[in-house]
């Protein structure tokens, strides 16, 4: 289980309730720096905490019905930025400053990295329907990267792309 310490559900009568929480979840005492949902059934997201003192427990992926998190599934290689979903499988993307890694949940195995070549990775969109991931880097280049080849497939220069 990690350092997830606990999730708490606020009452409709509490503080925290009026001003719009109605969950909170601890990811020990690291800050998160990213959060994605799962848009099909929206019962699971996912977090980023690129601080945590322990690598294996920098991304966690949570459970909304069961109140359940579980991190210690991917050992941390380089500094993770973003994660997405995969649509329709139990894949999750998960984006560094070098790579893009695709993560099965099921095998708890890396099925496909995504080298930045020269390129330092800033942020990462998953398309919702298709298999593409697209990457947008600090030298002014978009990658989009299909997922049934291991070479990235298209590569246009645009402005910096930095969030």
């Amino acid at each position: 289980m990690g350092n997830i310490k606990n999730w708490t559900f606020y009452e409709a009568a509490s503080e925290e309730y009026k001003q719009g929480f109605r969950i909170k979840v601890e990811h020990g005492d690291d800050d998160i720096s990213h959060l994605e949902f799962e848009k099909s059934k929206g019962d699971y997201f996912l977090t980023v905490a690129p601080d945590s003192a322990k690598k294996n427990e920098v991304v966690a992926i949570h459970r909304l019905s069961k109140a359940a998190s579980q991190t210690n599934f991917i050992k941390g290689s380089g500094i993770f930025k973003r994660v997405g979903f995969y649509p329709g499988k139990p894949h999750i993307v998960i984006l560094t400053a070098a790579r893009v890694l695709v993560f099965n949940l099921e095998e708890l195995a890396t099925l496909k990295k995504f080298s930045s070549g020269d390129n330092t990775y800033s942020t990462m969109a998953v398309h919702p329907h298709e298999p593409y991931i697209m990457v947008g880097g600090d030298n002014s280049k978009v990658n989009i990267h299909l997922f049934s080849f291991s070479v990235t497939t298209w590569t246009w220069e645009t402005s910096p792309t930095r969030r």
